[in-house]
């Protein structure tokens, strides 16, 4: 039994993608408070905002998630200050789980801005129900509709590539899988943008209001755009999931 458990550790550490460029990581594993750690050393943590209880942390992809109920100004943010370069535009990916409850009517999966509101803002929000789009400060691309199942995990990695000419295009992955792209993105002259909002959109500095109702998991920032390869790394089979518990359980009941 103990040479099978090792080998299930072994195969899942193997299955598990490691990026040097990995500069924060929330695994969103906890079961109480108001903010989730980052396992990256000396990175930011995140805050959850809006009415949080014990109950708002509920099994996710991967471990534990935060549940939103979009309402009550849920929602997870970083104010991350000069950390991170959203709208430099450095090469960047942001990778994340989402479980929507329900078909969405416009709500923001990711939205970004300096921290005075006054730089530039990219929203990627869910319209028109089933579709993914960029939202920019020059210009939306929305992809197609087929994606979606409510009640089920779906990966979305959102990438930032700089051009040889000076500009940056933005590409949208669905469950490891290209789904839309916004090219030829000015480059933000107003300094860089350091906060980050996952569930709401501009409702963070009381424009509007869009809360996302489902739950958030594994969030991953990585100071490079990923290439389609590592994108699909981040995506196991089922199987590999299947061998993660596997592992787990048998490591349980030998306690």
């Amino acid at each position: 039994m103990k040479n099978f458990v090792s080998g299930i550790l072994i195969f899942s550490i193997m299955c598990m993608p490691s990026f040097a460029s990995l500069v924060s990581h929330w695994e969103l594993n906890e079961t109480t408070g108001t903010s989730g750690s980052n396992s990256v050393a000396g990175a930011a943590p995140i805050d959850f905002y809006g009415t949080v209880s014990d109950s708002n942390w509920v099994p996710g992809k991967i471990g534990n998630a935060v549940k939103l109920n979009g309402s009550d100004g849920n929602y997870l943010l970083i104010k991350s200050g000069s950390v991170y370069d959203f709208g430099g535009f450095e090469d960047m990916t942001i990778a994340l789980w989402v479980k929507f409850d329900s078909i969405p009517t416009v709500p923001s999966v990711c939205y970004l801005w300096d921290n005075t509101y006054s730089g530039y803002k990219s929203n990627l929000v869910i319209v028109g129900g089933e579709q993914i789009r960029i939202q920019s400060a020059q210009g939306d691309a929305t992809g197609p509709t087929g994606w979606f199942d409510s009640n089920a995990w779906h990966h979305i990695a959102f990438i930032a590539r700089n051009t040889d000419d000076g500009l940056c295009d933005f590409e949208v992955f669905v469950d490891g899988e290209s789904y839309v792209t916004k090219t030829d993105l000015d480059r933000d002259t107003t300094g860089r943008l350091g906060w980050a909002a996952f569930g709401a959109n501009a409702a963070v500095n009381g424009v509007g209001a869009n809360y996302l109702s489902g739950a958030i998991d594994d969030i991953r920032f990585y100071d490079t755009a990923l290439s389609a390869a590592d994108v699909q790394s981040l995506v196991p089979e089922p199987v590999t999931f299947a061998m993660l518990a596997l592992g787990a359980l048998v490591l349980y009941r030998k306690r």
